[in-house]
């Protein structure tokens, strides 16, 4: 049961997500939603992610079980009033969200992201044309760094005046009609 059973979100937040919002994981502690693009993940006037949150998940109880079999052992949680995400995506992008219902998660989840402890974001993407090397210059790098046991290639380009180096390979190339030529890019900031 959700805890929000006999309420619906306001119209006009179900309106702004253009699909509806996925939960892909779903514990006491944190969930997983995947955020459709078009769709801030906290914004203005409750016409975002956040807003939504507690309508699609299930208020945590007040005792989590870690582990699994006879090494389990429960501790007590303490909520948080609202689920909250960890971190941001930005309005355009689609893709996974951390959420975090309790205090504890939202404290070790926000300092992990944070200090990029343990925590190593990934994207992929659909582009146009074939992604080529460029040459070499002040801002851009044929340098090839193996990553996840693939080589990838280091794009050094500060983005609003931060450093920012983001590792990229090619999955995949294809055709397609109305587009001509996509390739698939993963890529690590």
């Amino acid at each position: 049961q959700r805890a929000t059973q006999y309420c619906d979100p306001p119209f006009e937040v179900i309106s702004r997500s253009r699909s509806p919002i996925e939960v892909l994981y779903e514990d006491d502690c944190i969930a997983v939603v995947n955020k459709p693009e078009s769709l801030d993940t906290i914004g203005e006037k409750r016409k975002d992610l956040q807003s939504m949150l507690p309508f699609i998940l299930r208020p945590p109880t007040t005792t989590a079980h870690f582990g699994a079999g006879r090494n389990a052992r429960s501790s007590a949680v303490t909520p948080l009033m609202l689920p909250r995400p960890v971190h941001r995506l930005d309005r355009a992008t689609s893709g996974c969200v951390l959420v975090a219902k309790t205090k504890d998660a939202m404290s070790r989840y926000s300092q992990m992201f944070a200090t990029r402890g343990g925590m190593q974001k990934s994207y992929m993407a659909i582009v146009l044309g074939v992604p080529k090397l460029v040459d070499v210059s002040a801002s851009y790098s044929d340098e090839v760094v193996h990553a996840e046991g693939k080589a990838f290639f280091t794009l050094d380009y500060p983005i609003e005046g931060k450093d920012a180096v983001t590792l990229w390979r090619t999955v995949a190339t294809c055709s397609s009609d109305p587009w001509g030529t996509i390739s698939l890019v993963h890529l690590i900031p």
